[in-house]
């Protein structure tokens, strides 16, 4: 009996103390804090995602072969948004409504080489006062691509003024990240998207150049219509000089997102797919990525999503396992000696 009635009493403690612990919450003003601080930090994980695929897509871009049927494009290396951007506090900034905040800068690129770095605002382009990243464009179209572009920026307290001679690319193709847990990736208009869910399972560059590589060559092949109706990219990614300012922002989850990814998961004709996958293939070899390590995405995809094993599932797509089969193939066929 005493027995019984001790561990009656220890039994009614433990639940009165479980009781205690999961009744209890931190004050609303610390998970506040806590919540802007993980904002903040998500924005940056984002930027660095953004900046990844616009290094390794521009490097696809500037390997292109020679005959390759493009439009050449001005280039800048930089990615823009509107200073009341959600982008701000992560720069250390509050959202104003003066300038436009330089959000990425490509390595190597002309703003890089001018100086300019992220967290930067401009304030005037040649002198004309700038709000949003399509006057930005619109006002260099204005002067002329050709030309050095002068910008009058501030960064912290100081103002700065930088000239930036712009380079040339053979396309004009736009790379963008689309803040979701799906892993895929697509092509509209001029424009390519990887999700963040995609760039998280990738291993390395050369993983992502194979992907963005066969979606560049979907672009540049003609398989995706210029301009259609479909192109929700275009109008919500912005324009060639930068992201627009309704780039889409990490946590995005609303209607356009929803958008997006139904347009993702377009599909062309197995035909397209296996020519894209091949022609891809040679752009990212000829950018000078490994591609014998980058085809070996899908071997991991098979092992991570094997429904990607069986044409039932994916029926307008090759394989996982054929994709890899071919592709080793065509990879070590262009590495060998």
């Amino acid at each position: 009996m005493c027995k019984q009635l001790w561990w009656e009493i220890l039994v009614s403690v433990l639940l009165a103390g479980c009781a205690t612990m999961s009744s209890s919450s931190p004050p609303r003003e610390e998970i506040t804090q806590l919540t802007q601080a993980l904002e903040v930090k998500a924005t940056w994980r984002y930027l660095e995602q953004l900046g990844r695929v616009n290094t390794v897509g521009v490097r696809l871009l500037k390997a292109l072969p020679q005959d390759t049927p493009t439009r050449p494009t001005p280039y800048y290396g930089w990615m823009l948004a509107k200073p009341v951007h959600p982008f701000a506090p992560a720069f250390g900034l509050q959202p104003s409504d003066v300038g436009v905040l330089i959000v990425g800068i490509t390595p190597e690129s002309p703003a890089a080489q001018a100086g300019l770095v992220p967290g930067d605002q401009m304030l005037t382009i040649h002198h004309v006062p700038v709000l949003d990243p399509r006057e930005v464009s619109r006002v260099i179209r204005a002067q002329g691509v050709e030309q050095p572009v002068a910008i009058d920026y501030q960064r912290a307290d100081t103002r700065h003024q930088t000239v930036v001679t712009p380079a040339w690319l053979p396309a004009t193709v736009r790379f963008h990240v689309l803040n979701h847990q799906d892993m895929t990736a697509g092509a509209s208009g001029q424009t390519i998207v990887v999700t963040s869910g995609l760039l998280r399972f990738m291993t390395s560059d050369d993983e992502l150049a194979i992907v963005l590589g066969h979606e560049l060559a979907h672009v540049l092949l003609g398989h995706v219509p210029r301009a259609t109706p479909r192109d929700l990219l275009s109008g919500l990614i912005g324009g060639t000089f930068g992201l627009g300012s309704e780039v889409i922002v990490p946590g995005s989850g609303g209607p356009v997102s929803q958008q997006l990814m139904q347009l993702l998961r377009g599909h062309f004709a197995s035909d397209l797919e296996r020519a894209a996958d091949a022609v891809g293939l040679r752009y990212a070899w000829q950018a000078g990525f490994d591609v014998a390590r980058g085809v070996k995405i899908w071997e991991r995809l098979a092992i991570e999503v094997p429904e990607t094993l069986h044409t039932s599932l994916l029926s307008t797509h090759p394989t996982s396992a054929e994709r890899l089969l071919r592709l080793e193939t065509l990879a070590e066929e262009l590495t060998s000696p």
